[in-house]
């Protein structure tokens, strides 16, 4: 029977168990830690009907591309600002501006800062904490058009 070259015990079966339990109890724990924190962190449901908001979609993608307007953000110093062009690069004709802020897999931080709007940008006094920050841009046009972008910013530490 082989044994421990360290004591000079037989390796036996209790002992070969007890190793492959704490393995496999050690993978599954691990398991069970993260497909908590993945489903206690996730944001649920973004639209009631999947089914529904696929009809309107490609219609309000095409109506964006048509519209031609883009926003660019800009974080530093605790000022986040937001300009919205339109395709000749000149400020779209805002009549009205929403954003909401969070994180990206979570809506534990999302908040509506207020406004400060301008001619030619919106802004925000903000701090923001280091890494991913999603913006959820809205805004009508002097027209009534609407415009809606979804923006990914990394503050950095």
């Amino acid at each position: 029977m082989a044994g421990n070259a360290n004591t000079g015990k037989p390796l036996t079966g209790r002992f070969v168990f007890f190793c492959f339990a704490g393995a496999f109890g050690a993978i599954l724990a691990a398991n069970i830690a993260l497909a908590v924190a993945a489903v206690g962190s996730f944001p649920g449901i973004e639209v009631k009907n999947g089914y529904v908001a696929s009809q309107s979609f490609e219609r309000e993608r095409a109506a964006q591309v048509a519209l031609g307007w883009s926003a660019k953000a800009d974080y530093a110093d605790g000022r986040l600002v937001i300009r919205v062009t339109d395709r000749m690069g000149d400020p779209a004709p805002l009549a009205d501006f929403a954003l909401r802020i969070g994180r990206p897999t979570t809506e534990a931080f999302d908040v509506t800062p207020e406004i400060t709007e301008t001619a030619t940008m919106e802004s925000a006094e903000i701090e923001l904490a280091p890494g991913l920050w999603r913006l959820d841009v809205k805004a009508t046009g002097r027209g009534g058009e609407s415009f809606r972008q979804h923006l990914v910013i990394e503050v950095k530490g």
